[in-house]
Order: C-alpha cells, then structure tokens, then sequence
C-alpha cells in the first residue's frame, strides 16, 4: 500500500513540477513578448554589407514575406492563375449558373440604378437578387465594365480565398498580438482553405469551387471587420474615419452572406471584455445600427418578405463527428491546449486579447447542437469552428515560440534569431510539404471549373441545343432532373442558363430560396423525372407520372420539355399533348400544346382562404390530380375578395368547382420582366396570371393582384386595358430612404474628419515653421 501512495505522490509530484515550470516560461514569455518584432539581424559579412549593400535584416519583415510568398504559392496552385485570366465561361457546380443573376443585373438592373428587381426568366418569376446576395454580383458587374466579364466573373469567385489569410493576419496584428502570432494565424487561415472534408458549408476551396464563393468573402471580411472593430475600441471609440471603414466592412460582410454576419454577431459581443467602457458599448451599437441601415434596402425586404420564400427544411447535423474531421485532429488537438495555455495565462496577467476567440468558440460548439429542422443549418457554423480551431492551436504556437526563445536566451544570440528567422518559415514548409502533394482535390475542380463550358467535351452538343432554344418562339423550357446526361454539359444546372444563353425562360433556376414558385416546381419536376433530386429536403417528392406532369406544365404555361431518360422520353412520345421537335445526344426536346398565353379568364369560380403557412396549405391542392380543381386565392386581407366563398384548409382537395359565365377573352397580352399589359373583354371576371406572385406586384385597371394557387397572380379587371408593374412597398420605401440617409450622412461626418484632420496638420506645419524662425 505504502508503495501505492509513493507512487501516486511521484507522479503528483511530477506533474506539480511541471506546472510550476509551465507557468513560469508562460511568465517569461510574456515579458518578452515582443522582443522579435522589430529586432535586427545585423551583417557582419563585409561582402553581403559592402557588395550588395543589406547592412541589417529586419526578421519581422523578412519573415512575413517568406511566409506569404509560400501561402500565395500555394494559393495559386489550386487557383491556377492563367486559368483565372482566360476567357471561358465558369463551369461546375452553383458555380457555372450564378452568371444568369449577374447578367441580368448588368443588362437591366444596374442601368436602373438598381441591384434588385423582378426577372422571368427562372421559376416562372422572381425577384431576382432580393433573396440572395447583391455585393459580389456587384463587384463582378462593375469590374466587367474594366476586364472582360469572364475575368470578372473569376475573379470575384476566388477573391474571399485569396484575402483570407491576409484578413486573418490583420485581425490578429490589430489585436495587438506581436510576431510572430499574425503571421501563424495568416498561416492557420490558408490551411483552412485545404481542409476538403466539406464542400458546401462555406469558406474553404471545395465550397467555393462549389458556388458558395459570397459565403467565402464574407467569411474573410468577417475577420478584418473583427480586426478594425477592436482598433476602433481600444482607440477610443471615436466617431472619425475608422468608425466609417467598420460600417462599410460591416455593410460588405452583410451584403455577401447573411449567415456569416449571424455568425459575426455571436463573437462581436465578446470584445468588449478586452475594452470594458461604456461609450466602448454605444460605439458599437451604433457600428452595428449603421451598418444595418446601409443594407436595409436589401435587408428590411428580404426579412419582412420570408413567407413568400419556401423553408428550405434543412436537416442538422448530429453527433461530434462534424467537429472533428480527420484532417483536422491535430489543429483541435493544439487548439485544447491552446485554450488550456490561455486559461493559464489570463490567470497569471490580465491578457484578454483572447477572451473573443475562446468564448466564441464554446458559443458556436454549444450553438452547433441545437435541436432544429428549418431556414439555418447547422452546418454553416462548421467553418468558424475549424478556424477558430487553427487560430487558437496557432495561439499554442505563438506562446511555444516565446518559451522558446527564452530557453534560446542562455545561448548564443545567433541561435535564438535564427529560430525566430525559420520557426514559421519551416511550419509552413512543413504543412504545404504535406498537403500539395497529395493533390487536393480543389486543384481539380479548380480546372474543371475554370477551363469553362467551351472545353467541355459536349460543348458543341449544348451550343448547338442553346442557337436550337434561341431559334423557336419565346417561352417556359422544363428539363427532366437527370444527373448523368447534364453533368457532360458542364454542371447538372447547365441547362439554368437558357435565359443567359437565349431569349427563353426555364422553370429552373438556381436561388431555389428566394422563389415563390420553387417548390411547385420541384415537385412537377419529380413528376417528370426518373431521378429527381431534392434541393427542398422539406419536400415529399412524388413519383414518376408524365401525364399528371404535362397537365401541370399546361396549367403553368410551360410550352417545352427536355427530356433524357429513356423512360420519360417513352412517355412522352406517346403523349398525345406532346411533339418532339428536335433531338441533341440523349437530350430530346418537345413543344407541349399549350396555349403560350400567360394571361387567361378563369373558367371556374375560385374560393379564398386564409392561413399562414401557405405551403402547407396549397401544395396537398397542387399534388391532388384533377384537372378540374377550383383555383384558390390567398386572403391576406386585401379589398376585393369579400364575395368569394372561403374554405378552410382541410378542404383544398374537395373543393367542387363552379363554372362562370365570362362573357369575354383576353384579346392580347405583352408581357415584360417588370411589366405585364393585356386587353380583355371580361371586365369583372378573374383573370389568371401565369407569373409568380410577390407583394411588390401593383395593378393598375384592376383589383389585385392576390395570390392564387399554386403561386401565381389573379387580377379582377375594372377596365379594358390592364397594366399590372413591379413596384415597390411602403417598407421598401422606407428601407431604401433609411439606406440613403446613412450614405449621407457617413460622408459626411468621413469628410468632417478628415478636413478637421487637414486643419490640425496645417496648424503643427505653422507651428514648427514659427519654432524654426
């Protein structure tokens, strides 16, 4: 027993020991904190001194510059540069579809002064922009009018890549964190790039390439914004011209992904523990009030006009797995002991440079389980959790390097500047050494993506099947959801682009979010397709039925199919409703016999209903196979509706219909993005409008629009001619006015600042010159 408690002692004894002297070089390496940042290497080679005239190296300097040559180079190697500077248009993935949304901002927003809008040409309808994120489409749009659009396009998808690092090295340095710390946590902000265990949650190389390149600026920005936030407080939280930079950050963060500044908003918080003051607190109250008011033209909007946006219903990741990926086991290793160091340290020295990092790192974990199936997935958080991960095991570093260098003290001063000189220089030599050449898999879908459509082998296939769509009548194309056939196209959205390739629309498109029509389009799709895929995980999708399919494609006035599964294509060439009109590889292309008419007198009297959660309600409505079901309209308590018969939600499937007697017909239409004009007859009967509806829709002739299933327009005309335009609401108004407001005024208080700023110098100019005389 006795040999028990010896042994048990030793080892407490050992550990004790080990304590003390832990916390002992964590003391001394914080009184030498410092010491590398300006330090000189001094020559005493008379070549190197005389000959090539370098009397003294500065290793703060030199180092930095090593480190971002080999961080860039390695950048570069997966963004190979004379990819990014050819001409091809961007293929892969979301990737290859955004060029729709910036085209259209280019050739009809922007010449309105506008950066959101109305557009038809995806999902019958869209307000295009609203439910997505303006500023990298900007960026694209106004370097286009610079560089060709291609090099624009690519550019802007690898910049948030590119500025990562350097955006993490500022934060840290402006954290007042000395050499080398900024530099190991540039160098934890590239690795992050190559970790290729995710491709879709945001931030690194995959999901990029992947097409989430606004989540990858944000994400950047994000830290630089941490950055100046912390200068602006510890300064003194003045309102000049650094106030004004944070606001403006803030509005890009924003404006490039709205889960990134949810993301931001948990961490922000926790500097004010560094910087405890109260006008520390309204500084940044009033950074977070203005940076929202520059966004509220966008933003106000987009919260307020969610219901008519489908939830997407995303499934959360479960378990700790996520949180650990293989490749990143040893940063979360380093990274606990990074956060069990800085718990020594905050309790040896009141250093909470810290604190934000630590905090928000236990915030996002504990943020990361919580329970839920909607709008936010989970999953978003992961990048800011591996980050911080490679930030906090890059702070394990920093204090390593300053135990280091104290031991180095008692030797040779050569010995601890050549240490300071290679330390980071070798961690990343190291890093890369292992990572480039395993090949990561961004380098491929780097040219995958890059080499664009034109080198793809069924190039000349899609060209020829685009000039075909160009060559025929204006009007909606479907195309059958099969993965193998459009991947050879150069992404399995490939075919999103016929309104950027031809004068057409599709009923697909890529911001499933922010369309009102989505999810009824997504389950026609499954209708008409042998593999489906669901891109609303929310949704039950049906099987396979052709018929009911081409029904629904009459009722939304989608003229054309492309179909490329033997199966669906056996259906319809038997479709007595359907002709094949041309045939491109496996992809057959058919004209449905509809109408083309987006306008038409509703033949059946439709009833009301009111509920708040539409989807649920209507889509039983839309799957229920009767072509003869009463329209229902969506009472959200505008003037006009009083004399329709209301139902309640249990009965859209049993609703009989009751035909009208019109006494009229729609004599033409003219139907625009932002404008629909029809001339009727039927003055008093319910019109239907096959476009998509959304609250920013006015009428003039008529009463309406209201919404009517599945989620179209209904009019009931008071006049001949009718004029239906896409407007804006009172809160767009006042979002917008709040938006302009705040551009005024921050130029103004920037140009107050910097003329107080000339004033001061002119005066300390005046003053020496007097002191002189």
């Amino acid at each position: 027993m006795e040999k028990f408690r010896t042994f048990f002692r030793n080892i407490h004894s050992f550990f004790n020991n080990l304590s003390k002297r832990a916390k002992s070089y964590i003391d001394e390496q914080g009184i030498i904190e410092g010491d590398f940042e300006q330090n000189y290497w001094y020559i005493n080679n008379s070549f190197i001194r005389d000959k090539l005239c370098i009397k003294k190296i500065n290793i703060n300097k030199v180092t930095t510059i090593i480190v971002f040559a080999i961080i860039y180079f390695a950048i570069c190697v997966v963004f190979r540069p004379w990819l990014i500077f050819s001409l091809t248009t961007t293929a892969g993935g979301d990737t290859g579809t955004h060029h729709y949304g910036i085209k259209f901002m280019i050739d009809n927003l922007l010449p309105k002064f506008k950066v959101t809008g109305w557009s038809n040409g995806w999902f019958a309808g869209m307000p295009i922009i609203q439910f997505y994120f303006p500023f990298p489409y900007l960026i694209v749009a106004l370097l286009s009018k610079i560089i060709p659009y291609n090099i624009a396009f690519k550019i802007t998808t690898v910049l948030g890549s590119f500025i990562l690092p350097a955006c993490t090295y500022w934060m840290v340095k402006l954290f007042r964190f000395k050499y080398p710390y900024p530099l190991l946590g540039a160098l934890g902000g590239a690795l992050f790039l190559f970790i290729d265990s995710f491709s879709i949650y945001g931030g690194n190389f995959l999901s990029t390439l992947a097409g989430e390149f606004g989540y990858s600026l944000s994400f950047a920005l994000g830290f630089l914004f941490i950055g100046t936030m912390h200068l602006g407080l510890e300064r003194g939280a003045k309102f000049d011209w650094l106030f004004v930079l944070n606001c403006f950050i803030l509005m890009a963060v924003a404006l490039s992904h709205v889960l990134t500044t949810i993301c931001l908003l948990i961490m922000l918080p926790w500097l004010l523990l560094e910087n405890r003051k109260a006008k520390n607190v309204w500084y940044m109250i009033f950074v977070l009030l203005l940076g929202f008011f520059l966004t509220a033209f966008w933003s106000v909007p987009f919260a307020l006009k969610l219901k008519y946006t489908p939830n997407m219903g995303w499934d959360n990741l479960k378990n700790f797995k996520p949180l650990a990926p293989n490749q990143l086991i040893p940063a979360v290793i380093l990274a606990v002991i990074g956060l069990i160091t800085y718990i020594i340290v905050i309790s040896r020295r009141d250093d909470r440079r810290n604190i934000m990092l630590t905090i928000s790192y236990l915030l996002l974990t504990l943020a990361f389980f919580i329970p839920g199936r909607g709008r936010i997935w989970n999953a978003r958080l992961l990048p800011y959790i591996y980050i911080i991960d490679l930030l906090l095991a890059a702070y394990f570093l920093f204090v390593l390097f300053g135990i280091l260098m104290v031991y180095l003290r008692k030797y040779k001063i050569s010995a601890s500047k050549i240490c300071a000189l290679l330390f980071v220089p070798l961690i990343a030599i190291a890093a890369f050494g292992v990572i480039l050449p395993l090949r990561p898999k961004a380098i491929g879908w780097t040219t995958y993506n890059y080499t664009g459509y034109e080198k793809k082998p069924y190039w000349k296939i899609y060209s020829l099947m685009m000039a075909y769509i160009d060559s025929k009548p204006e009007g909606r194309w479907m195309v059958e959801q099969n993965h193998d056939a459009l991947e050879k196209l150069g992404t399995t959205r490939a075919l999103e682009l016929i309104p950027y390739w031809t004068k057409s629309a599709t009923m697909e498109g890529l911001l499933v979010e922010g369309a009102f029509t989505a999810p009824f389009h997504c389950i026609n799709q499954a209708l008409l397709s042998k593999k489906p895929s669901n891109v609303i995980p929310k949704i039950k999708l049906p099987s396979v039925n052709v018929k009911f399919g081409i029904e629904n494609m009459k009722m939304m006035n989608i003229c054309y199919m492309i179909a490329s599964s033997p199966e669906v294509v056996a259906e319809f060439d038997k479709s007595p409703d359907a002709k094949l009109m041309a045939k491109f590889d496996v992809f057959h292309l058919y004209e449905v016999n509809t109408t083309n008419k987006y306008v038409e007198v509703l033949q059946n009297m439709p009833v009301k209903i009111k509920t708040q959660e539409w989807y649920n309600t209507i889509l039983p409505w839309f799957e229920y196979d009767n072509s003869n079901k009463a329209y229902i309209v969506w009472d959200q308590g505008e003037k006009g509706l009083e004399n329709f018969r209301e139902i309640t939600p249990d009965l859209v499937t049993k609703v009989n219909s009751v035909s009208m007697e019109t006494g009229g017909e729609v004599i033409e239409e003219h139907i625009e993005n932002e404008k629909i004009t029809f001339k009727t007859t039927a003055i008093g009967v319910p019109h239907f409008i096959k476009i998509s509806y959304f609250p920013n829709w006015k009428a003039i002739g008529a009463d309406g629009p209201y919404a009517i299933s599945p989620s179209f327009m209904m009019v009931i005309p008071r006049q001949e001619n009718v004029t239906l335009y896409y407007g804006s609401t009172t809160t767009d108004i006042i979002a917008r006015t709040f938006t302009q407001a705040t551009w005024v005024f921050l130029t103004v208080l920037l140009i107050a600042d910097r003329t107080k700023y000339i004033i001061l110098v002119k005066k300390e100019k005046s003053k020496d010159t007097k002191a002189k005389k």
